[in-house]
């Protein structure tokens, strides 16, 4: 039996990083759980949203409470931007 954890959903959040919307409905499964994303887990949906130029739900993600953001955060959202025509 494979026991769903935030290392595994890190993971597979990483691994479809080109599909944003996978990444934000791993995202919702993990709140749905009751598991609290890591660093790793947001900064890998915000890459998913930047390569896609999704720029809303990367502004979303980077002002959520639980995540405190870092250079890393900022630029990811900085190119969801950029790659929409937003900056």
């Amino acid at each position: 039996s494979v026991q769903l954890d935030i290392i595994g959903l890190s993971s597979a959040c990483k691994a479809c990083s080109s599909r944003w919307r996978s990444t934000l409905q791993l995202l919702r499964q993990a709140e749905a759980f009751a598991l609290l994303p890591n660093c790793i887990f947001y900064g890998a949906a915000m890459t998913a949203c930047e390569k896609s130029g999704q720029w809303f739900p990367a502004l979303r993600i980077l002002v959520t409470p639980q995540v405190h953001p870092d250079v890393v955060n900022f630029n990811a959202a900085i190119s969801a931007l950029a790659v929409a025509g937003r900056a």
